[in-house]
């Protein structure tokens, strides 16, 4: 639940609300906010130079404020005007010089000025700069007729500062007005600009527990092209070829918050930081349409970084080191839920919950670890990548009634999620194996040694003892980074090209696999059970094992699970959040956590939402072996649980 101020929360929920749109897409990776520094030969104090750099290309009448807002865009915008004044044939007695700081070299192709229609600059030049004192001229322009002015050069250019001089405006006796110039870097999409913003977030299962996922974010947007700005054929504009190709935006809703007409207010909530996709987009007459998606789209298919065994860790852990391993930045970058103790004896990032290794990518770990420490990833608002718990405590997130607009709410059954008994085999790791030949292969090395070697293992390995190169004269091994599903050797060539052996000997995790049956025990026993097996390498301690079992059992035996709520929405709302339906119109009383939710802004705000039972963890006493005590806070229910392993049965009574 984003955060929001008590004026917000009370606009949010009124009878009569006003909602609008903003959306900062990003042309140029090398620039973040804030954008730039601006000075200039003169300004009038109430229009200052820094509004050249805060990214908006049209007038703004409205205070802009709210979570995750550039400090750019606190405030109006009406762009840059001088102090000084041109005279009666619009020439500017005083040449007006802007110089823009980018603060780091950046790179573009892309440069335009916007004006008013009535007061642009007819002649100008635009000059660049590495270090802001030797200047490189770029155009001279000295008839201008657009107040929207752009220019495309045919390859990129290399600057960190701009300059642009106007030497004559198209109003007499008036001040040069600038709303925005400089290199197309960061663009501010306003409400006259965007037509529908629709943010769809889910919690989506991609193997057999429903309790462990890896969440995606969408977003479909849809930009006016009635003056035609989006036409990928129209070259006099500042944004041609820009949204044909993959760029980065920032969509947020805002609502009103404040009811005078001369300072209209709005509360901005961010929807979360996207990515475009170049084959996903389309350009019609009136709008211009894409499609972004978050981080975890961007890097869910790459292979995880190489990690050698981690003895004695927990989930939190691996998270981390798979993170820090994709050289993410805790804390501003990825968080990790602090609860997610769980303890593995022998840690590796496990691509497959089956037992082959190879080519595993960093959903997939991403979806094995998730299922270990029965949590949830996602990307929040911000774009950082975050994992909690599945397991909600404490108070909820919000409430739900049908007095606050919840149009309908429809409760449902889906026999297909639903499960009588949870089997959950895990490893117990009992040591070692006997050192063996783990690879042996042929390898050609080139003059100087080529690039690294790959090396993917269909089983764990607990330690690297051996690594070899055999029958070479001139090569050798120069760098070995050891894994426990994968690694990579670097070899070195002084000499010819030439053929050796590699060889690599080692010790395999040595596991005893074993499982514990769940079982709802007020199903029939006249009819057949629905089983629901998961298999998982990083379940590798059988009080872990046994909560988790119980933990799924409570969920899928729940015989009205979820959810569907049509609402006016709450943009501060995200999936994951903890709330209390409480809809006496139709007698539902419940606790319940968002799993799917589609938010769409086509001139109002409406929102479906999808929730499932939340869950709390459940707890275990060990009172004298092998008794039990299970204890929960959200449903009491008998179940009956086995630990089946070759020659022995122990029942434990519940």
């Amino acid at each position: 639940m984003i955060r929001t101020s008590t004026q917000y929360q009370s606009k949010i929920t009124a009878d009569v609300r006003q909602t609008r749109t903003l959306m900062i897409a990003q042309f140029n990776p090398e620039v973040y906010y804030p954008l730039a520094a601006a000075t200039a030969t003169s300004e009038n104090a109430s229009y200052p130079v820094e509004q050249l750099v805060d990214g908006r290309f049209r007038e703004v009448s409205y205070l802009s404020y709210g979570q995750g807002l550039p400090i750019q865009l606190q405030g109006l915008h009406t762009g840059w005007w001088s102090s000084d004044l041109s005279n009666g044939s619009g020439t500017m007695t005083v040449p007006q010089v802007i110089v823009i700081d980018y603060y780091r070299e950046i790179r573009s192709k892309h440069f335009f000025i916007v004006s008013p229609s009535t007061n642009y600059p007819v002649a100008f030049t635009i000059a660049l700069s590495t270090d802001g004192i030797a200047w490189e001229t770029l155009l001279t322009e000295t008839a201008n007729t657009a107040h929207e002015y752009a220019t495309q050069k045919p390859s990129y250019k290399s600057f960190r500062y701009l300059r642009l001089t106007v030497t004559k405006i198209s109003a007499v006796t008036a001040p040069a007005k600038i709303l925005q110039c400089g290199a197309v870097t960061t663009v501010c999409f306003e409400f006259y600009d965007n037509d529908i913003c629709k943010l769809v977030e889910e919690m989506r299962q991609y193997n057999s527990s429903p309790l462990s996922c890896v969440c995606s974010s969408y977003v479909e947007c849809a930009l006016s092209n009635e003056e035609g700005l989006t036409d990928d054929d129209n070259t006099d504009s500042f944004l041609s070829g820009l949204l044909g190709g993959n760029f980065t935006f920032r969509p947020w809703i805002g609502v009103r918050v404040t009811d005078s007409p001369a300072a209209e207010g709005y509360e901005f909530i961010p929807l979360g930081v996207f990515t475009s996709n170049a084959a996903e987009q389309s350009t019609e007459d009136i709008t211009a349409q894409f499609l972004g998606y978050d981080k975890l789209n961007q890097i869910k298919d790459l292979q995880p970084p190489i990690l050698s065994v981690v003895w004695d860790t927990t989930v939190y852990e691996l998270f981390d080191l798979l993170f820090q391993g994709l050289g993410l930045a805790r804390g501003t970058e990825y968080y990790i839920d602090k609860s997610l103790t769980q303890s593995i004896a022998a840690g590796f990032f496990a691509g497959e919950v089956g037992s082959d290794f190879s080519e595993e990518t960093v959903g997939e770990a991403l979806q094995v670890l998730a299922e270990a420490g029965c949590a949830y990833v996602r990307c929040d608002r911000f774009g950082r990548i975050v994992v909690r718990s599945n397991f909600l405590t404490g108070d909820v997130d919000a409430t739900l009634r049908d007095s606050d607009f919840v149009f309908s709410v429809k409760k449902e059954k889906d026999p297909a999620a639903h499960y009588d008994q949870i089997n959950v085999r895990y490893r117990e790791l009992t040591g070692l194996e006997d050192e063996e030949e783990l690879y042996n292969s042929d390898i050609d090395i080139p003059l100087g040694g080529g690039p690294a070697v790959s090396i993917e293992f269909p089983d764990a390995v607990g330690i690297i003892t051996q690594v070899a190169l055999q029958g070479t004269t001139n090569a050798a091994i120069s760098t070995v980074t050891p894994g426990a599903v994968r690694m990579e050797v670097e070899v070195s060539n002084t000499g010819a090209a030439e053929t050796g052996t590699l060889v690599i000997k080692g010790r395999k995790l040595k596991f005893f696999n074993t499982h514990i049956e769940k079982t709802d025990v007020m199903t029939s026993e006249d009819e057949p059970r629905k089983i629901l097996s998961i298999s998982n390498w990083l379940i590798q301690d059988r009080t872990v094992a046994l909560s988790f079992g119980d933990s799924v059992l409570h969920y899928v035996s729940e015989p009205f699970s979820t959810y569907t709520i049509i609402e006016r929405g709450d943009p501060a709302r995200e999936i994951g959040d903890y709330i209390h339906l409480d809809d006496n119109t139709n007698d539902i009383d419940k606790y319940l956590q968002m799993v799917r939710r589609t938010l769409t802004w086509d001139g109002v705000l409406a929102a479906e939402t999808e929730c499932r039972v939340a869950l709390a963890d459940w707890r275990w006493a060990r009172v004298t072996p092998p008794h039990l005590i299970q204890c929960t806070v959200t449903r009491e229910k008998t179940v009956q649980s086995s630990w089946v392993m070759p020659g022995l049965l122990i029942e434990e009574e519940v």
